[in-house]
């Protein structure tokens, strides 16, 4: 019999332990372990087990997130420009599954947390420095102050931030204390101390599934659950293999509809024929809670912002695939939104409709488009579009002209093609990092935008330091440069690995330092002798001068490669480096034979 209550008892344990369990996502900026290869990027993680951080995509290479939390089937985060911590690149979505930032908005203030209010329908955000609530538009990227930080007797610079369902708003300041905020004043109420020091960067978010508050403090590098009632935080463990990933953008999905009713419809299409729409979706196979769903009653289809339908289902449908079609449409533009509906009440549903276009349709995006690096130029290819931008008619030869947009940070320039036959474009904007968009045009309007991936413009024989890896010809010398080329200070929190290859596999590469300035608290240039990290490090450099190791220095690998690994943290930066790169031959060894 005691076997029997023991096996009960287990089973009890392992049920609560799986309830208790639950799925963080948040940004990782920084492993203290690990500052110089750490894999900067969105992950999620269990709070039953910390030491498993999940990468989701590397983005080391790209701008940081600081502020950023989850709305509606979302990852809503603002993105620094690559190299700073402040300098806002503008407000994205970031999958989930992928980690793809799709760009909203580039207006707003840089704010370095947030949180959504579902009782208001608002986001609101700290402002960067600390002493000012704000809120923000998910539709523009627009940020209002509504009020600076305050107790009826101090300022209080705040460093986290949460809502409960309810609507109660609380954050962690920098006196180590949790605070209730007035939302309409930002008015701070002390709860109690969390007994913890509150340091850098931090993020909070509810479980408002469990009403739990958990804190990501950025101090020391360990989460925690917060007492909303005393203030008084509990350590849970340190975040990341070795217990000490800095961690920003912190959430837990939720879903703000009645428990038991179902989660959104899946697989949203709709296409257009002749003066129909024809709708397409997937039922849910989950409750908003998500578990199994046992009743489904039928699918709400709107039209913009009028009821066309409800579409009966019966609980065999669950999971499965449907059609509806709308009829006798006037040629237009038509959104769709679709509800699932239970006993429980109207289900989760995606933010952004489905959209198309009955009657000719404006181009959709164009096909195979490229950006390659050129001689100081880039070189931008493609063709015309196939179908139109909402799945409507759509005729090629509609087209008018192209429009090409070329960005840099925060500057844009548009660049209008007036051939609607070209298929390429040739830019020479100068040296820089650039982004470049097409969208074709025909008399229904402007189509559908394509985007490829930045890419460096810069004379071919520059070698500038970034990820990835240059081909040298025998011949020739070429000039290596730090991030920002000459003439400038490189950027901060950098994180770059370049091999220099030579072409001839009989080549080795040498390089010559002419000038070498770093911060030398906390700037290194590494160097390997190969193809990879893996290979001999000849070294880790940093000086207000070329050190004499840099002078002349050659591979001596059987692959003649290099590798250069930089870091620079997030404090000072300077002039960086020039050297000149050539290739030399090995050297044969002959064996003379005597007779």
């Amino acid at each position: 019999m005691k076997k029997v209550y023991a096996l009960i008892f287990l089973c009890f344990c392992v049920v609560s332990s799986l309830q208790a369990q639950t799925t963080i996502y948040a940004y990782r900026n920084w492993q203290q372990s690990n500052p110089v290869n750490v894999q900067k990027g969105p992950v999620k993680f269990s709070s039953d087990n910390l030491g498993v951080v999940e990468l989701i995509a590397d983005q080391s290479t790209l701008g940081a997130v600081y502020a950023g939390t989850y709305f509606n089937y979302k990852w809503y985060a603002q993105v620094t420009k690559p190299g700073t911590q402040s300098s806002l690149e503008g407000l994205y979505t970031v999958d989930m599954n992928d980690g793809t930032r799709t760009l909203i908005s580039t207006n707003g203030v840089h704010l370095v947390e947030m949180t959504y209010d579902y009782t208001t329908n608002t986001m609101y955000g700290i402002k960067n420095g600390a002493e000012y609530l704000m809120t923000l538009d998910l539709n523009t990227g627009e940020t209002k102050q509504i009020g600076a930080f305050q107790t009826s007797t101090m300022s209080v610079y705040m460093l986290a931030l949460a809502c409960h369902v309810d609507g109660t708003m609380y954050g962690i300041s920098t006196d180590d204390n949790l605070y209730r905020i007035d939302k309409a004043t930002a008015a701070c109420t002390l709860i109690g101390a969390t007994g913890v020091n509150a340091a850098f960067t931090q993020s909070m978010d509810f479980d408002r599934n469990t009403g739990i508050l958990y804190w990501l403090n950025c101090g020391d590098y360990k989460l925690y659950t917060v007492d909303i009632t005393t203030g008084a935080a509990t350590v849970i463990g340190g975040v990341g293999k070795n217990g000490d990933d800095s961690m920003a953008s912190m959430f837990i999905p939720y879903i703000h509809v009645p428990v038991g009713a179902p989660d959104r419809v899946l697989d949203r299409k709709v296409v257009a024929s002749g003066n129909s729409a024809i709708l397409s979706w997937r039922n849910p196979s989950f409750d908003a809670q998500g578990k199994a769903l046992t009743e489904l009653t039928g699918i709400k289809i709107y039209r913009g912002e009028e009821l066309v339908t409800t579409v009966t289902v019966s609980s065999d449908k669950i999971g499965q695939s449907m059609e509806y079609t709308d009829e006798n449409l006037q040629d237009g533009l038509y959104s769709y939104r679709f509800i699932p509906v239970n006993s429980k009440g109207d289900g989760g549903v995606d933010s952004d409709d489905v959209s198309t276009y009955v009657g000719e349709n404006a181009p959709g995006k164009v096909v195979d488009f490229v950006v390659k690096q050129g001689d100081n130029e880039a070189i931008l290819t493609w063709k015309a579009p196939e179908e139109g931008m909402y799945g409507g008619t759509f005729d090629p030869g509609s087209i008018t002209k192209y429009v090409i947009t070329r960005s840099n940070g925060s500057a844009s320039n548009e660049i209008e093609i007036s051939d609607p036959s070209a298929m390429s474009y040739t830019d020479t904007p100068g040296f820089g990092t650039y982004t470049y968009s097409i969208y074709a045009v025909n008399d229904m309007g402007n189509g559908a935008v394509s985007t490829a991936a930045p890419i460096i413009v810069k004379p071919a024989d520059w070698i500038v330091m970034t990820n990835g890896e240059a081909i040298v010809e025998s011949g020739k010398t070429y000039h290596f440069y730090d991030a920002a080329g000459p003439n400038a200070y490189y950027p901060n929190t950098r994180n770059d690995t370049l091999t220099i290859r030579p072409q001839n596999s009989n080549g080795l590469v040498h390089v010559s330092f002419k000038q070498f300035v770093t911060d030398t608290y906390g700037d290194y240039l590494y160097i390997f002798d190969g193809a990879d990290t893996n290979a001999p490090l000849i070294g880790e450099f940093t000086s207000t001068s070329v050190p004499s190791a840099l002078v002349s220095l050659e591979s001596t690998s059987i692959d003649g490669a290099l590798t250069f690994v930089f870091y620079s943290d997030v404090m000072s930066r300077d002039e960086g480096w020039e050297a000149d790169v050539t290739v030399t031959e090995k050297k044969r060894t002959i064996l003379w034979r005597y007779h």
